[in-house]
């Protein structure tokens, strides 16, 4: 009896896994494929530190309250970026085209000839958190870094 139940349970997994296949329920294995498509960045962490010490920050800045920010990734590399502020319907709308490319968790993109990098923090099917910085600027004579977090939201 129990040898008929170790076959049944041996063909009932045989079985199983032979009708799974790799195109069901097809996941995304990489970040090169889970970019591909509309996001739009809802909201923004920014910190700024001088010598080293956090002197501000600005954390859950509901970005899509004040502006349109969408990002659009095409598997064929390319993209376009849509910027129109929601606060002032006299500035610029900015619309650009440019193309990316990403290794391992690094984005890196070119929009009017200007390259940023930014890290993939994480990334899923709905949801993505990339950091860009932390950069160096000066103000008033002062030396400064900054790191922004964006999080975005697939549309």
């Amino acid at each position: 009896m129990k040898k008929m139940f170790l076959l049944g349970l041996f063909l009932t997994v045989l079985l199983g896994l032979s009708s799974c296949s790799k195109d069901d329920d097809k996941v995304p294995q990489n970040n090169n494929e889970l970019i591909v498509g509309n996001w739009k960045v809802m909201v923004l962490d920014t910190h700024v530190y001088q010598n080293n010490t956090l002197i501000t920050e600005n954390i859950g800045y509901q970005a899509h309250e004040h502006a349109d920010m969408l990002l659009n990734f095409k598997a064929d590399k390319t993209m376009t970026y849509y910027l129109k502020n929601l606060d002032d319907s006299n500035a610029e709308v900015i619309n650009q085209t440019g193309v990316y490319s990403i290794n391992g968790n690094i984005l890196t993109f070119t929009l009017n000839n200007e390259t940023k990098v930014v890290k993939i923090n994480n990334i899923s099917n709905s949801n993505m958190k990339v950091q860009y910085g932390p950069e160096e600027f000066e103000e008033n004579g002062e030396k400064y870094t900054r790191t922004t977090y964006f999080y975005l939201n697939r549309q």
